[in-house]
């Protein structure tokens, strides 16, 4: 157990939260997005969440790292000392929101869709009643 273990860990348990975070956040948008009646919604959501699900992550995590810093010369953070860390921390980040949120949404879905609050409701017979006796 060396002295490098412990702050190996501690990235871990940021990378693991911020990531969390994230993909709860994207996965959240990806759901609305999913059941939204608007239908491009619909269709870009259904893409992407097909896309990336069925992408191994390590293929995931190499085009954050490769194509995004190397080829698209994308910066995250500021050029000092410590900018290999930063860069590559928050690329992976990137990259595991990128993946995660779609499993997100996909668990999402089909909750929000059973929600009987978050379905359109027909109004009680009794209403419509009412309504037509009142305008005539």
């Amino acid at each position: 157990m060396g002295p490098e273990l412990l702050p190996a860990f501690w990235v871990t348990i940021k990378l693991t939260v911020a990531s969390g975070i994230g993909s709860l956040i994207v996965g959240i948008v990806l759901t609305a997005m999913r059941v939204s009646p608007v239908g491009i919604l619909r269709t870009l959501s259904t893409w992407y969440i097909n896309i990336v699900r069925n992408t191994p992550l390590t293929l995931i995590v190499l085009l954050a790292s490769m194509g995004l810093y190397y080829n698209l010369g994308l910066l995250l953070a500021a050029e000092n000392d410590s900018f290999i860390v930063k860069q590559n921390f928050r690329l992976a980040v990137l990259a595991f929101v990128a993946y995660t949120s779609c499993f997100v949404a996909e668990s999402c879905a089909p909750a929000l869709i059973r929600c009987p609050s978050a379905r359109p409701r027909r109004p009680a017979p009794w209403v419509l009643v009412s309504v037509r006796a009142s305008a005539t």
